[in-house]
């Protein structure tokens, strides 16, 4: 009988042991699970922003910089129409001297499409802009943004606020 119990208390044992074994296992498996959700998460987030600033990090050209910016603003909302994008075109002809208006408004247009929020682009063209254009010339890439988002019935709040922030990027008191 001793020898029964003894194996029982034996199995018991071994069960008890091979059960938190077990558990110790289910939770490293749950660590690297967490750690593998969490390099994921970090690689599309540097791959991201390397697919957003190769879009425009090859731009160094102020007017191409500009009608990228109005058309990330202006589809900022859903697509543009066909009197925003004349407007556009216009703007280009009329402010910027633009030849070829509408090589460059394709490529503004998937440029702007690469780059999940338009903040990016007015971040990343600060400095062009700032180095190449004077305070007049920068007052009149807001106006045109302006005049070809009131196109449609206005700008939304949130085209507002794009605008609000690329004002504070260009125009600080120079």
């Amino acid at each position: 009988m001793h020898i029964l119990i003894a194996l029982v208390a034996i199995i018991g044992v071994a069960g008890a042991w091979y059960w938190r074994f077990k558990m110790a296992k289910e939770a490293a498996d749950e660590i690297t699970d967490a750690a593998g959700k969490a390099k994921g998460w970090w690689n599309r987030r540097q791959f991201r922003k390397k697919a957003e600033g190769s879009a425009i990090g090859a731009v160094n050209d102020p007017a191409t910089a500009a009608t990228i910016m109005m058309v990330a603003i202006v589809s900022a909302e859903g697509a543009i129409s066909a009197e925003q994008r004349q407007a556009i075109e216009t703007e280009m002809k009329s402010v910027m001297n633009v030849d070829k208006t509408a090589e460059m408004f394709t490529f503004a247009q998937w440029a702007a499409g690469q780059v999940v929020d338009p903040n990016t682009i007015s971040m990343k063209f600060q400095k062009l802009w700032m180095d190449n254009l004077s305070e007049s010339e920068c007052g009149d890439l807001i106006a045109m943004i302006e005049r070809v988002v009131a196109i449609d019935g206005g700008p939304t709040s949130h085209q507002r606020n794009l605008i609000t922030k690329l004002k504070q990027r260009i125009l600080p008191e120079r």
